[in-house]
């Protein structure tokens, strides 16, 4: 698995550029989630987070550290 990160030029970023970058990252961590039938208490566990924390990432509210990104995308096999 390769996990590809795309560095922008500019490191100006307006306010709503970061909003929709975390709804995009919660929408997709939402999204194969259910394609695998897992509901967030599971998907918590795997990581060791609270089911909240989950909650706060996909809704966009908070963003996944690097650390948990990684596991989310190993225990979702994406």
């Amino acid at each position: 698995m390769a996990i590809v990160f795309h560095i922008a030029e500019s490191y100006s970023y307006k306010s709503s550029d970061i909003c929709t970058l975390s709804l995009m990252i919660g929408h997709r961590i939402r999204e194969a989630r259910k394609q695998r039938g897992y509901n967030q208490q599971w998907l918590a566990e795997q990581i060791g987070v609270s089911q909240p924390s989950v909650s706060d990432w996909e809704s966009g509210r908070n963003d996944p550290t690097m650390d948990n990104l990684a596991m989310a995308a190993r225990v979702l096999d994406v």
